[in-house]
């Protein structure tokens, strides 16, 4: 019966497991249903719903907090974002985004958040707003070419801003920040304008590494109608993405500024020369851009194009030299390590070689002198008398001081070079550690065995202590134990001591 029951509850809650593990929401795919310049409509589409009612789920935009987590920046158009829940709606559930007012940025980025009764949903979505989407009015508008015309930027004497290129920055972010009073799009192509070799092939998608670019002010940038500009940007991005080179088309409104030195034709333009922003029509853009120089444009594209490589090899180049240096500078000092290290080796070579033909030089010293008393013949004191003549009588002159033998002293130097090598050798060194190790491990042993021996001892004193104390519980035995017990009497008797016998009387 009991085990019954257990199957019961085991089934009970594998059954309330899969039940929660059903009702595990999922976000699905987004789906565009808006263009740019117009109020975001998207469908998230909502997984696993099962029963799920509306009102069971509940979709938010993200905190703050979710939104640092997850490293996505929360911009302030996002508040306006509303989440609106559709269940079972033709067959599929969905998760309508909305917004009450357009939205200009062509990157919306944001992080959704969906709570039911069994958890917690955060994701992520990137929404691109095709700018090419234009409504046929909008379109029409961007496709009239504007009429030549020469906008003078007033002169304040402030030179331009300029923003040095990474391999990280892209020209969305720098329009981003250097943004004066116009749109991101119109501060991308002013840029642009102004810095026309600063990008390969004349995409704002192909900026180079490593250029200062000059940043436009609120004039230059508002030059351009933000309509005009976000069809250049989706052109300029088309053309990106499908790989090819982006030409300027009629109708798109493309305009240049003129960002060359002036004053180089008369000196008196020179003296009064101002920044001038330049507005040219498409058509004669396009007629600039046929014969030579179209052809001079293209070729300064490939050189720039070239440039870049070269940059980019001569950098190489540069790491490369910088390397093999470090790498030279390494080897240099281990050269002049092996250097020094043979002169020791040549030196100390030379003392020991100069040490031992000094010893064996001194070595034959009192043998010689003693040899050369031993030839001379003794002189019998007969001959001594007529030995007169002085030459004969002066030869054993320069035998006379006898020489003691010199017995050159090893210096200190050679012994605190023996000591070196001593200290230096590897096989005594392995000798004297081996040692330490021995003498360690024996005196472990020692001091283990003492403790074992002491164990031991203490082992013994308490089991004689035990067995004292357990004899003398033995002896003592209470009185009442005693009871009942007879004692037999006496069967010896005791003679009382006879009585002293009386002193005898002293004489009279």
């Amino acid at each position: 019966m009991v085990q019954v029951r257990k199957l019961v509850l085991a089934i009970a809650a594998a059954s309330a497991l899969s039940s929660g593990m059903a009702h595990a929401l999922g976000l699905g795919e987004l789906t565009l249903k808006s263009t740019l310049n117009q109020p975001l409509v998207a469908e998230i589409e909502l997984l696993d719903v099962k029963d799920l009612t509306a009102a069971e789920v509940v979709p938010s935009l993200a905190s703050p907090e979710d939104f640092a987590k997850a490293g996505v920046d929360r911009q302030a158009f996002l508040n306006d974002l509303t989440f609106t829940p559709v269940l079972n709606a033709s067959g599929k559930s969905v998760l309508r985004v909305t917004s009450s007012k357009p939205l200009s940025e062509p990157m919306v980025k944001f992080l959704v958040q969906v709570m039911w009764p069994n958890g917690r949903l955060l994701r992520d979505y990137s929404v691109l707003l095709d700018p090419s989407k234009f409504s046929p009015q909008t379109a029409d508008a961007a496709a009239q070419p504007a009429p030549a015309q020469t906008i003078t930027a007033p002169t304040t004497g402030a030179t331009h801003s300029t923003h040095t290129t990474t391999p990280r920055d892209t020209l969305w972010e720098i329009a981003a920040k250097a943004r004066t009073g116009g749109s991101v799009q119109q501060t991308m192509l002013a840029i642009q304008a102004l810095n026309p070799d600063a990008f390969i092939g004349g995409n704002i998608n192909r900026l180079k590494t490593g250029q200062v670019l000059r940043l436009p002010d609120q004039v230059q940038s508002t030059a351009l109608p933000q309509s005009k500009a976000i069809a250049e940007v989706a052109a300029q991005n088309e053309a990106w993405r499908q790989g090819r080179r982006y030409v300027a088309k009629p109708g798109t409104g493309q305009q240049q500024l003129d960002a060359t030195n002036r004053g180089r034709a008369n000196t008196g333009a020179a003296q009064n020369a101002k920044d001038n922003l330049s507005l040219v029509s498409a058509e004669s853009a396009k007629a600039r851009g046929k014969g030579p120089a179209g052809d001079a444009k293209a070729l300064s594209n490939k050189l720039a194009v070239t440039q870049e490589s070269l940059d980019t090899t001569r950098r190489d180049n540069e790491e490369l030299k910088s390397r093999m240096a470090d790498l030279q500078s390494q080897l240099d000092k281990l050269q002049r390590l092996i250097e020094l290290k043979n002169n020791q080796l040549a030196k100390m070579q030379a003392e020991g070689s100069g040490a031992a033909p000094a010893t064996a030089a001194t070595a034959p010293v009192v043998p010689a002198i003693t040899a050369e008393l031993a030839a001379t013949p003794p002189a019998t004191p007969a001959e001594a008398a007529p030995a007169t003549p002085a030459p004969e009588a002066a030869a054993p002159a320069p035998v006379e001081p006898v020489v003691e033998p010199v017995v050159e002293t090893t210096p200190a130097a050679d012994d605190e070079k023996t000591f070196n090598e001593l200290l230096t050798n590897p096989i005594l060194l392995g000798l004297v550690g081996g040692g330490a190790v021995v003498l360690l491990l024996l005196l472990l042993l020692l001091a283990r065995r003492r403790k074992a021996q002491q164990e031991a001892e203490k082992h013994l004193r308490m089991a004689r202590a035990l067995e004292e104390q357990s004899f003398s519980q033995d002896l003592d035995l209470p009185e009442s134990s005693f009871e009942g017990l007879e004692v037999p009497a006496a069967s010896v008797k005791l003679n009382p001591a006879p009585a002293p016998a009386p002193a005898p009387a002293a004489a009279a």
